[in-house]
């Protein structure tokens, strides 16, 4: 730990000194530690960041959820007693399905029809049989066994590249 404050205050007394700032350099294993160790510490502050915004993200998300439902109580009391109303007004009315207020409008709309699959196996049976246009077939090339012949034999399959193998750098800090 000695070491880790005698480079960093070495880097602060750099600065100092020097009326251009050097850039920063990993030269030798020293360095190399204090990086590796600063990396570390910055990663355990992001960490312990992340982790006190997500219990205070559940925080406000249990108060909102608490405060909107009692919003939500209201709002279903009064869209039980506007709907009798909206039928009441619009029951001598053959087009008609909406009125306009001043502080909005209320109506009906028509949702629903249509179909809706229940057995998919039997479905796709019938469809096969009567409708193909509704069967979607999807082929597509699993790229394992592709590799696995590469490897084996050396043949590039038409339509493919090889990629080349490169060393990928990475940080693990203690």
């Amino acid at each position: 730990m000695e070491n880790l404050e005698i480079l960093e205050n070495m880097l602060e007394t750099i600065g100092e000194e020097l009326p251009e700032k050097k850039a920063f350099e990993v030269t030798d294993m020293l360095a190399a530690d204090w990086a590796l160790s600063k990396i570390g510490m910055c990663e355990g502050k992001m960490s312990q960041r992340t982790a006190f915004a997500i219990e205070q993200k559940e925080r406000i998300d249990i108060w909102l959820a608490k405060e909107n439902s009692k919003e939500a109580v209201l709002v279903d009391f009064l869209a039980e007693k506007l709907h009798p109303w909206l039928r009441q007004e619009l029951q001598d009315e053959k087009k008609k399905r909406s009125i306009s207020l001043p502080s909005g409008k209320i109506g009906f709309r028509k949702t629903g029809g249509g179909i809706d699959i229940t057995d998919e196996e039997k479905a796709l049976k019938w469809a096969k049989e009567n409708c193909k246009d509704a069967v979607k077939v999807k082929e597509s090339v699993l790229k394992t066994p592709l590799k696995k012949h590469f490897e084996s034999t050396g043949e590039i399959p038409e339509g493919c590249d090889t990629l080349p193998t490169v060393d990928k750098f990475y940080v693990d800090p203690a």
